[in-house]
């Protein structure tokens, strides 16, 4: 009978403080995991604060307009023209359905156009933008974008820009060109192109600065190699705004 009494005692001490515990376990752990609640929500907040003030920014920017499509996409094929990209066909235009072949391939290349918008490949699509960095054009070139100044405009539409993975560099790689550097046109294995606000995509002219390579012997110029003398002296070019600003800051 006693032996059971001390049996019934433990069991009614484990009881309590199973109780004691998960009321503890309420209390603090339900204010830890609350804690966690509210950074987190905390942290959401501030990402769709980020996400608004971009917004806002997009909603100064003008939407994107021109752009080039990547040549040899349309094919000729008896009364068809094929629409390809990556060696995929999109559609095939029939051309007796359009008053002329002109007219056929017309509406072809808007196809090509609307897809290759739809995928964000249409290459020198630009639009004006305003923000806290000023007034600026900014540019595709590949699946990124730079930006450079207002007045770069007809350099923009006259080269098809593209993005170089490796070197990070913007550039124009045309037929006659060997390598542009957007406004300076300089060949770069001469050049070396600093960013003074360490921003590799803003070429803007008050960003960038120019210096001659040392020891350099040949240089590329349209296909064809010109000695340059190895002692030539190094030199920095920048341009008037950065000067500008310096006094500025001064």
């Amino acid at each position: 009978m006693l032996l059971n009494l001390l049996r019934l005692k433990s069991l009614k001490q484990v009881y309590r403080s199973a109780l004691n515990f998960k009321s503890f376990h309420k209390v603090v752990y339900g204010r830890f995991y609350s804690v966690i609640l509210e950074t987190e929500n905390q942290g959401d907040l501030s990402n769709k604060k980020e996400a608004l003030n971009e917004n806002k920014e997009d909603q100064n920017a003008e939407p994107w307009i021109g752009g080039k499509t990547p040549k040899g996409l349309l094919v000729p094929q008896g009364n068809y023209i094929k629409v390809m990209h990556a060696g995929k066909l999109i559609t095939k235009i029939n051309t007796t359905l359009h008053e002329s072949n002109k007219k056929a391939t017309e509406y072809a290349q808007k196809m090509l156009y609307d897809y290759l918008t739809m995928k964000n490949l249409v290459l020198n699509q630009y639009r004006h933008k305003s923000d806290s960095r000023g007034d600026y054009l900014e540019v595709k070139a590949g699946e990124i974008s730079f930006i450079c100044d207002p007045e770069d405009l007809k350099l923009i539409e006259n080269y098809t820009w593209m993005h170089s993975i490796k070197s990070k560099l913007i550039f124009s790689n045309e037929k006659k060109i060997s390598f542009i550097e957007h406004k300076i046109g300089l060949d770069p294995e001469r050049f070396d192109i600093s960013f003074n606000n360490g921003d590799l995509y803003d070429y803007r002219k008050r960003n960038l600065a120019v210096k001659l390579k040392e020891k350099i012997k040949k240089v590329k110029r349209v296909g064809k190699l010109r000695i340059i003398d190895a002692d030539e002296e190094k030199f920095m070019f920048e341009f008037p705004e950065n000067r500008e600003l310096e006094e500025e800051q001064l």
